[in-house]
């Protein structure tokens, strides 16, 4: 059962599942999410479904109103675990190195996503990870972004068996009310 939607950005279905799966391990039932985006969790059966970039987004907004958490996206990433991507989660922890796997993100990340791009810019001393949508007039989800960048050192942290840490944070969207997860998470006061 593949859905297409002409015209429109998409993302993996898996995706939803794992907002979903993010939910129920917070202690939450994610059934509510279903009634209010549609989204069914049978279609990820199909490791090729797709579901609208605007799904996407009522996805995380309403799973942070589920769990009542202001910061869900950072308390997702936690609960990555490996096979949650697929195909690209399986290039990226089977790489070599991290800078390597952060190579295989960028290469294979339009498996998951149409629109979302990562660069890699490797300094001498510093490795400088960018994420943004392909399009300046569409931009991510607070959710989704906090969720993205964390999830880099979630995983990072999974392949090499230690914490990354990073030197600086940047997110495009407003300054949240709260900074206290993201200083537990990142280790650093994010800009915003």
């Amino acid at each position: 059962m593949k859905k297409m939607f002409k015209n429109k950005p998409t993302v993996s279905a898996r995706i939803g599942l794992l907002i979903a799966n993010a939910v129920t391990e917070m202690g939450y039932s994610s059934k509510s999410l279903s009634t209010v985006t549609g989204f069914e969790s049978a279609i990820t059966a199909d490791s090729d479904a797709r579901i609208p970039l605007h799904i996407e987004n009522q996805f995380w907004d309403e799973a942070a109103k589920t769990c009542n958490d202001t910061d869900f996206g950072l308390h997702a990433a936690e609960f990555v675990r490996p096979g949650a991507f697929d195909v690209l989660d399986y290039a990226v922890r089977t790489a070599p190195t991290l800078g390597s796997a952060l190579s295989r993100m960028v290469r294979y990340n339009s498996l998951l996503h149409d629109l979302a791009v990562f660069n890699v810019i490797d300094r001498s001393d510093t490795v400088t990870v960018e994420h943004h949508f392909g399009f300046a007039d569409i931009s991510p989800c607070r959710h989704a972004s906090e969720f993205t960048l964390a999830s880099l050192l979630v995983i990072g942290k999974q392949i090499t068996g230690q914490s990354l840490n990073p030197l600086a944070v940047t997110f495009s969207h407003s300054k949240p009310v709260h900074l206290t997860e993201h200083l537990r998470i990142f280790g650093v006061k994010p800009v915003f």
